[in-house]
């Protein structure tokens, strides 16, 4: 067997198409790296805290009832924008009173909005006669928001906090919403860490943070209709990023520790992260490699006739088929590692081989812990988990060869089918009626990577029991499908 296996290496080591798939790759390689030096995600937008227009909200007030309640709303936003005004650019006033305008909309915890509600009752009881707010309430409001911008005056951004601290405390005595407890929290990293309002690492961390705890509530209610499961997923998606992010403030890392999702805005990406990302951008390159040598043993020997010269030895039909696979996987095997170790080196001279000291982080869904682990261990583990999808495209490939003799429709079929795994058929399995069909693909089964760590499948019905189940019956099927065709295929008349 190994000197069958070693004759079907040579074989593939000594076609020219071989390297020039691989010169091609790392082309690909260089040029994408190059070209991507950055990783914000489009669902990122940079703080806008330049100066507000409010010429046209003051004209506008000469056109409302200065009792009305419309009109009040106006002059407490043109009071307000002043005060925004009022603070250099950039400055952490400005950071903070953007916060206070712009609260995330899933919050659910308008309130919170303390300055503004402040203003609210000032301008209200004062100008509106029916105005519902009490005497009492108007002079806590004018002490409370006299407090607020004594804070930000005197640019002491601890105590602005602890004011926020304060209104949520007695917010949270009266009104039952969990999401004060939060806000409570992020305020008190803030103090606990020393992270004073900007845009740096810190603050994009601690913004992550709450940003994604806050689409985890708004997903609990499945917005979309998706599977329940698909919004599992995508919880446990957020909730991953948002125990990333607090890692990195308790551990005050000035750097961006994104895995294969976006966490800081338009950062330069580093070598750590591109290594991370191999798998997730480069795979490609492995199902290409896959597919040409698996066609290349087999395809193109029926095509040559070299087929023969194989079959007069004295071996048997399924030993010389199995060191074909065999041989098929090593090349990829051989493929995937060294795409890693070109990516490991495009991305150490490209951005710097530093980062490659910072460990791989994530979150460890089963006991709940943030974990660390070498970057190579980590990337050996990915490919080990994706070494299923190669054996089943290198069967299918192979059976499709026996079968048809032609290496254009094996190289087209599957590569439909995998693209279609990661696109039509993914989208499709967002909706539950659809999933129970789709469960079943074994393109929606041979992925194990994405259940390291206890992450689960984002498709209803998948789980690892289930992956396993349907991977080893689709396995033996291609396998005995392959060795049946491959021992009745006649050789001598070439049919």
């Amino acid at each position: 067997m190994i000197k069958l296996i070693q004759s079907e290496l040579i074989k593939i080591f000594k076609t020219k198409g071989f390297y020039i798939i691989l010169t091609i790759s790392i082309l690909a390689m260089v040029i994408y790296n190059i070209k991507n030096p950055e990783q914000n995600s489009t669902s990122q937008t940079k703080i806008d805290i330049n100066d507000i227009n409010i010429s046209t909200m003051e004209y506008g007030l000469n056109n409302l009832d200065s009792t009305s309640e419309l009109y009040i709303e106006q002059k407490v936003n043109i009071e307000f924008y002043k005060l925004f005004n009022s603070f250099s650019n950039p400055s952490w006033q400005r950071y903070a009173l953007n916060e206070e305008r712009t609260t995330n909309a899933m919050q659910n915890v308008d309130s919170t909005k303390f300055i503004i509600l402040y203003l609210h009752n000032i301008y209200d009881y004062e100008l509106n006669p029916n105005s519902n707010v009490s005497i009492d309430l108007y002079w806590k409001s004018k002490l409370k928001y006299d407090n607020y911008i004594n804070s930000l005056k005197s640019n002491n951004w601890q105590e602005y906090i602890n004011l926020k601290i304060e209104d949520l405390e007695e917010l949270k005595s009266y009104t039952d919403n969990a999401n004060i407890d939060f806000e409570i929290e992020y305020y008190k990293l803030r103090l606990d860490y020393n992270i004073n309002f900007d845009y740096d690492y810190k603050n994009q961390y601690l913004e992550q943070y709450k940003n994604n705890y806050y689409l985890i509530e708004f997903n609990k209610n499945n917005p979309y209709n998706e599977s329940a499961t698909f919004n599992s997923s995508a919880i446990n998606d957020y909730k991953e990023r948002m125990m990333i992010c607090k890692y990195a403030i308790e551990n005050n890392l000035n750097k961006d520790i994104s895995n294969e999702n976006n966490l800081i805005y338009k950062n330069k990406i580093d070598a750590r992260i591109s290594l991370i990302r191999t798998f997730k951008y480069f795979e490609i390159i492995a199902v290409i490699m896959a597919i040409y040598v698996s066609t290349l043993l087999v395809v193109e020997e029926f095509n040559k006739g070299t087929i023969k010269n194989v079959l007069i030895k004295p071996h048997k039909r399924i030993k010389i088929l199995i060191s074909k696979i065999l041989a098929c996987l090593i090349a990829i095997i051989f493929t995937l590692t060294l795409v890693c170790i070109i990516q490991y080196f495009i991305g150490g001279f490209i951005y710097g081989f530093n980062s490659y000291e910072l460990e791989y982080i994530c979150y460890n869904f089963n006991d709940n812990q943030i974990i660390t682990m070498n970057i190579f261990k980590y990337l050996l583990l990915v490919a080990l988990t994706k070494i299923p999808i190669f054996i089943i495209i290198i069967l299918f490939c192979i059976l499709i060869g026996i079968l048809s003799k032609h290496t254009s429709l094996a190289l087209i079929l599957t590569l439909i089918i995998f693209f279609a795994s990661n696109t039509l058929i993914a989208e499709w399995s967002k909706v539950e009626k659809f999933s129970k069909v789709s469960r079943y693909f074994i393109t929606m089964n041979w992925d194990f990577s994405k259940f390291l760590f206890g992450r689960i499948s984002d498709i209803s019905g998948i789980n690892i029991a289930h992956s396993l189940m349907i991977y080893v019956l689709h396995f033996i099927l291609l396998f005995g499908l392959s060795v049946y065709c491959f021992n009745k295929k006649d050789v001598l008349n070439n049919k």
